[in-house]
């Protein structure tokens, strides 16, 4: 049997441990912002896929508007 560990700070949805199905506002997700050199939530966060496959979420600082980027899990 493969049990499937999660990586340390790696969001719980990005690993497939849990499904988001069913929630109505994506969930929120951290990631570091190199302008305001500080960890924020996401606005606006979107599920994108790699071209290897990995999924990340991709959003905006809401302070600064650049755009946060956050690798998850394969």
């Amino acid at each position: 049997m493969w049990v499937h560990f999660r990586k340390i700070g790696a969001p719980i949805y990005l690993c497939g441990l849990r499904r988001c199905a069913g929630k109505v506002n994506p969930p929120m997700v951290q990631a570091y912002c190199v302008k305001c050199r500080a960890k924020r939530e996401m606005a606006e966060p979107k599920k994108v896929k790699l071209k290897n496959g990995k999924p990340a979420m991709k959003g905006k600082c809401p302070k600064c508007g650049t755009t946060l980027f956050r690798i998850g899990a394969a």
